[in-house]
């Protein structure tokens, strides 16, 4: 059956194989979805197990006892997050190309989860009210702190500064598996120097590039990195993000995603109805869990001061 708005509307959710496509396009273009592991998720979180130990092998002589390993075992909580937006359209350009329309809720559910994955997952903010999101771990919690320049060229400059924040990490006793990266920190690396004038870093790293490497490592580029997400959000400092992404960081999609129509609703202050317009509420949940905020290092621009945090409304 051909897929038209009013299967939708009855449906109420897109299906299986377009829902596969926007996680498929998500999974490419988010920033953190670029570097992080993938896990299944449940629709009501849920906790997942986590070892906090080390299993050691040893060598004995046969028949004699066999040693035991300290495996601890913890648990970390997955919230559902949703990330939600309203597309809206004239009856006539719909009629005129409907599946315009499909392409456009796509490419507007993609954006929109892209941009509440990045913040959540860096700031635990949600990204249309701004507000922190309860009870969640993110990224710029980590102790681990370096601001960038803080190394002389003559003390190794800014490959001393990224080895920093590797050492910190490592010495915590996590891999590190990759950056994320604000794009203004291309420049910063394209014109690091040593103290006779070569650069500091390979051809790699272009400015073109959505993703290249930093001294090796995979390295995804995004505004969301300095807290730029959504509209008019202030510049954090924060130009980079390091650690173990692959281990320490999980996220994943609930299959369905959910849609509501309407031609009658008042949406902006601009009524559906007498402007013969018509919108879908497109809604996506989608969970992460962060093991240890400490497997990161956070990369700062020393010159740029962090704006304060607003105080979040009593409940």
């Amino acid at each position: 059956m051909a897929l038209t708005l009013e299967s939708l509307k009855t449906a109420g959710s897109l299906p299986p194989e377009m829902a596969q496509e926007v996680f498929k396009r998500v999974t490419e273009t988010s920033t953190i979805a670029q570097v992080a592991g993938r896990t299944d998720m449940h629709i009501n979180g849920g906790k997942y197990l986590i070892d906090s130990g080390v299993v050691e092998a040893d060598i004995v002589e046969e028949g004699k006892p066999k040693p035991t390993s300290e495996l601890g075992l913890g648990f970390v909580d997955a919230i559902p997050l949703k990330a939600a937006v309203i597309v809206p359209w004239t009856r006539e350009a719909r009629l005129s190309n409907p599946g315009g329309i499909f392409d456009r809720l796509q490419e507007k559910l993609v954006e929109a989860i892209n941009q509440q994955i990045d913040a959540a997952t860096i700031y635990g903010k949600s990204v249309k009210s701004k507000t922190s999101i309860p009870n969640v771990d993110y990224l710029n919690q980590s102790t681990n702190r370096v601001t960038l320049g803080t190394n002389t060229k003559t003390k190794g400059g800014l490959r001393a500064d990224v080895l920093q924040g590797y050492d910190a990490v490592a010495d915590a006793g996590y891999d590190f598996t990759g950056f994320v990266a604000d794009p203004r920190a291309r420049s910063i690396f394209a014109s690091a120097t040593d103290t006779s004038g070569r650069p500091l870093f390979d051809s790699g790293n272009t400015l073109g590039n959505t993703t290249t490497n930093i001294l090796g490592l995979p390295a995804a580029f995004g505004r969301a990195v300095s807290g730029r997400y959504g509209n008019a959000n202030p510049d954090t400092g924060v130009r980079m993000i390091g650690g173990d992404f692959a281990n320490n960081l999980k996220f994943g999609f609930i299959d369905n995603i959910s849609v509501r129509m309407t031609d009658q609703a008042t949406i902006g202050g601009v009524s559906m109805f007498e402007t013969n317009q018509e919108a879908a509420l497109v809604e996506a949940i989608f969970s992460y869990v962060i093991r240890d905020v400490d497997a990161f290092a956070v990369y700062e621009d020393g010159e740029v001061v962090a704006p304060e945090e607003p105080e979040e409304p009593e409940a």
